[in-house]
This record gives C-alpha cells, sequence and structure tokens, in this order.
C-alpha cells in the first residue's frame, strides 16, 4: 500500500542532507527502496516535490525535496517525465539552481519512454527557457545512454 505524502516527508526528513559529493552523482544517491518506498509511492513524493512550503526553507526543508526528487528517479519511470517536467519549470522560473541542475539526471533515468515528453517540453515556448535547456541535457543524457533513442532526440 503506498505511503502518504506526510508519511513519505517524515521519512525522508530523517535522511541526511545529501553530500555534496552525490551532487549530479546518481550512483552515489541513497536506496530509496531499503527504506520501504515503492514505485507504488511515486504520486506522493511527486505531491511532496509539489508542495510550495517545501520550495524554500531551511535545509532540512528543502532537503525534503532533494530527496524526493531522487527516489522519483529511482523508482518511478517515463510516466512520472510530465510532472517532473512541470517541477523543473517551477524550479527554474524560482531560481531554484539545485534543482535544475539534478533534473536531467532524474529525467535521464526514466530513459527512452521520456523522450516524446521531453520533447513537447523542449519545444514550449511557454516553458521557462532555462528549464527547457535543462530538458534538452536530459534527452541527449537519453541518446548518449540508449543508442536506439538518438533518432527520435534528433528529431526532436
Amino acid at each position: 500500500m503506498p505511503a502518504t505524502e506526510q508519511n513519505i516527508a517524515a521519512t525522508l526528513a530523517q535522511l541526511d542532507i545529501p553530500s555534496e559529493k552525490s551532487f549530479r552523482q546518481p550512483d552515489a544517491w541513497e536506496d530509496y527502496g531499503a527504506l520501504g518506498l515503492s514505485s507504488d509511492d511515486v504520486p506522493a513524493l511527486i505531491a511532496v516535490l509539489r508542495d510550495a512550503r517545501r520550495i524554500t526553507g531551511d535545509d532540512g526543508v528543502y532537503a525534503v525535496r532533494w530527496h524526493a526528487w531522487r527516489a522519483v528517479s529511482r523508482l518511478g519511470d517515463a510516466s512520472a517525465t510530465p510532472a517532473m517536467l512541470e517541477i523543473l519549470d517551477r524550479a527554474s522560473r524560482a531560481d531554484d539552481e539545485t534543482a535544475c541542475e539534478e533534473m536531467p539526471d532524474v529525467l535521464a533515468s526514466f530513459g527512452p519512454g521520456a523522450v516524446p515528453h521531453l520533447a513537447g517540453f523542449i519545444i514550449d515556448q511557454r516553458r521557462d527557457g532555462y528549464a527547457r535547456m535543462h530538458a534538452a541535457s536530459a534527452a541527449r543524457m537519453i541518446a548518449k545512454a540508449h543508442p536506439a533513442a538518438r533518432e527520435p532526440v534528433v528529431r526532436a
């Protein structure tokens, strides 16, 4: 049974603030499955990320968001891409550099299934320009990791 947004936030709040050496290093990110989280919890993790109270605040509050997007990366799949792109757009407009810098790794973790969502986002002029740049970076990462995805990325 999926955990609630409050339970997930409480679980993530117990974790340390991510170390600088783990920044943009997905292999060094927590094993969120070991905390009892699963793909069933992705919607609640996304709700944690959408909670405006967690966008700014002290380091402990922000660390919950940091762990939430990393957990989505570890547990999610391409179906999480649209929600994560919305979060990227909002983070970019709020000058949330940490979220913006790690979001390409998060989005790329979803693999080739994310490419159609990324392509639509990249060409959408209503989106923040820096957010579109980070989405393009994720698309490049997918193309590099999945050669079969190169053609769709190039068309995007």
